[in-house]
């Protein structure tokens, strides 16, 4: 017989890099939200290591079912298209899951933070169609020399690539 949710990746684990895009406008913090299943109290530490002003390092602990909210200056957001260490890094000593949420005024946008130890080499972004209507996505490199390729499809009626 095969376990085959055994040892599958998932959501749930102990390092966590993310980061959040530019959005239109800047009426709200960002939010991060972290939660566990584990039925021990989790210590957590969400922290911006490469990234001083404005800076995230706060610690916490979450028990099972409780939802832990920070709210993150929106000056950690990422503005157009750029390359910066506006990287947030979240570490527990146990499994938790983590959120995102970058609201603001007649905008919102919301992503499931995936563990560094389940993230592959190859993804695909789905966005809005046609791609002139501001199609967004972000990059983030978990190591250092990080090389990324961008491979997008042909399109006469795509408008400007920045």
């Amino acid at each position: 017989m095969i376990n085959v949710g055994q040892n599958a990746p998932d959501n749930r684990r102990t390092e966590f890099v993310i980061a959040f895009m530019d959005n239109y406008k800047v009426d709200y913090d960002l939010e991060l939200f972290v939660t566990t299943s584990r039925t021990t109290t989790v210590n957590v530490e969400v922290t911006s290591p490469k990234w001083t002003n404005p800076s995230v390092n706060e610690q916490f602990t979450v028990t099972a079912g409780v939802v832990k909210q920070l709210f993150i200056d929106v000056n950690l957001r990422l503005e157009g298209t750029v390359k910066e260490s506006k990287g947030i890094l979240v570490s527990a000593d146990d499994e938790v899951v983590i959120y995102g949420v970058n609201k603001q005024t007649k905008s919102n946008d919301a992503f499931l933070g995936l563990p560094v130890d389940v993230l592959s080499d190859e993804y695909f972004a789905i966005t809005y169609y046609p791609p002139y209507r501001k199609a967004q996505l972000c990059v983030v490199g978990v190591s250092d020399s990080t090389n990324v390729q961008i491979k997008l499809p042909s399109c006469s009626n795509c408008g400007k690539v920045t």
